[in-house]
């Protein structure tokens, strides 16, 4: 078990990490937070940690005095006789550990020559030797149930009606003793998605979410239930191991146990209208990830966000024309992570939005399609009609007769072709224009001369588009 357990709020993690390799230095054995093993139970871990660490180093900031886990974290530290409190910035205490002897180290830099440091670990040494002469002597307090901290948040929070408590509660316990209340009253608590409860999975609208198996669970869940929050519908891989609420999962998706894993998700992708890319330095090394992020950039429905401390130029090639905002873990209780989480959620929506207007385009593009087919075959037959008419043998003047009906058919073939075929078509119009040409070179110059200009004149036109017409016949 460790000597000393960190408690504090995630904006002081900078602060966290100091006072964590100072006390290591120190020959003191430290746990907090980021010691956390993949894999492991975040709430099981850190309570486990709480009860044996032989005390409690609580750094109270103008933030973490507002946090209820960390007020629950110092809570369970008094109880068991172990609570060593230390003042990092200038802020009022709460009132129940106002009597406790806190260590002012405010403005601490790390310095082990500071006489304030000094002091500290006086205090914390005999501390620690107290608690353990204690512990061997079996007369310490007994350390606090597993319930205990829940129990402690709950109260602290059940009589409230601030929707991000109750969220807090879920992420950490999602299947906890008070799970079910806490789900209802977050519906009642956010209107947004109170009235998004009764909406059922949109079929043809919906999001479809990216992310490593690694990924926070406040991270994911914030980002989900802002885009819930909107009416939006869900894809997940499996939503199961997050604190969703019933009505939530009403509006989510995922994997349907018997399907191909691969081929469910792969058509997810191709369906939805928007696709938000959560990377991380896990997400480059998986199997399926990449290829998710092509086949959504193949379609242009792409949202990349950066979720752990990847460099920009470590994402690949495919991203580095985007702009990828980066959202982490630690952010997501604070104003910026909360606000990019909602710009993230605004280009979803716009994105959306534009995916409809292509959508509808699209309803009214198989009948220009027809006519534009109709069109090609009226072109084609005249064309056939013109070539029958010179090899059969008409006069030149016949031929030339035709020139003042050539310049729309050509254009009718080439310029107003469905674009698959717009090659295709330019060259039926130059050959209406080269073919007569040709034919009468040898006996009628001024009929070969009056197509063969049109022919030049025709290909300098249709030159500066030629390397953007697609050969492909569909």
């Amino acid at each position: 078990m460790a000597d000393v357990f960190i408690s504090y709020k995630s904006e002081d993690r900078a602060a966290a990490k100091l006072f964590a390799d100072a006390l290591t230095d120190e020959g003191v054995s430290v746990w907090w937070d980021p010691v956390l093993r993949t894999g492991e139970t975040y709430d099981e871990v850190i309570e486990r940690n709480l009860r044996e660490a032989a005390l409690v180093v609580v750094l109270w900031s103008p933030r973490s005095v507002k946090s209820k886990w960390v007020r629950a974290e110092a809570t369970i530290g008094e109880r068991k006789g172990g609570l060593m409190p230390v003042l990092i910035e200038a802020c009022d205490r709460p009132i129940a550990f106002e009597l406790v002897q806190t260590a002012d180290l405010a403005g601490w830099a790390g310095d082990r020559e500071d006489l304030r440091w000094a002091d500290f670990m006086a205090d914390l040494r005999n501390a620690l030797t107290t608690r353990q002469a204690e512990v061997r002597a079996h007369t310490a307090p007994p350390p606090p149930d597993a319930l205990t901290i829940e129990t402690l948040f709950w109260s602290s929070i059940k009589d409230g009606g601030d929707a991000a408590d109750f969220e807090s509660y879920l992420q950490r316990y999602p299947h906890g003793q008070f799970s079910d209340i806490a789900r209802t009253r977050l519906t009642r608590s956010t209107p947004s998605m109170a009235s998004a409860a009764n909406r059922p999975f949109d079929e043809n609208t919906y999001v479809f979410v990216s992310y490593p198996t690694d990924i926070a669970p406040a991270l994911l869940t914030s980002v989900v239930r802002e885009l819930l929050g909107r009416g939006l519908s869900i894809w997940l891989y499996d939503p199961s191991a997050y604190a969703f609420t019933a009505d939530e999962k009403a509006r989510l998706r995922w994997q349907q146990a018997g399907g191909s894993w691969e081929q469910q998700t792969l058509t997810a992708i191709r369906n939805a209208s928007a696709v938000i890319a959560l990377v991380n330095e896990y997400s480059l090394q998986s199997r399926f990830q990449p290829r998710e992020f092509k086949l959504a950039a193949q379609d242009k429905k792409l949202l990349p966000c950066i979720i752990g401390d990847l460099d920009y130029k470590a994402l690949p090639p495919l991203f580095r024309d985007m702009h990828a905002p980066k959202i982490t873990a630690a952010m997501v209780g604070a104003d910026l992570g909360k606000n990019r989480i909602v710009m993230l959620a605004d280009d979803a929506e716009a994105l959306i939005a534009r995916s409809r207007g292509r959508a509808k385009s699209e309803r009214k593009r198989p009948l220009a399609m027809a006519i534009l087919a109709v069109l090609m075959v009226v072109g084609g037959l005249a064309l056939t009609a013109l070539g029958i008419w010179i090899v059969l043998g008409s006069s030149s003047q016949s031929v030339a007769a035709l020139w003042p009906f050539a310049w729309p058919l050509a254009l009718v073939v080439s310029g107003f072709a469905p674009w698959s075929l717009r090659r295709w078509g330019a060259l039926s119009g130059f050959a209406t224009f080269a073919v007569p040409a040709l034919l009468y070179a040898g006996s009628d110059f001024s009929v070969a001369t009056q197509f063969g200009a049109s022919a030049l004149v025709f290909a300098l036109w249709v030159s500066p588009h030629w390397t953007s017409l697609n050969w492909k016949i569909p």
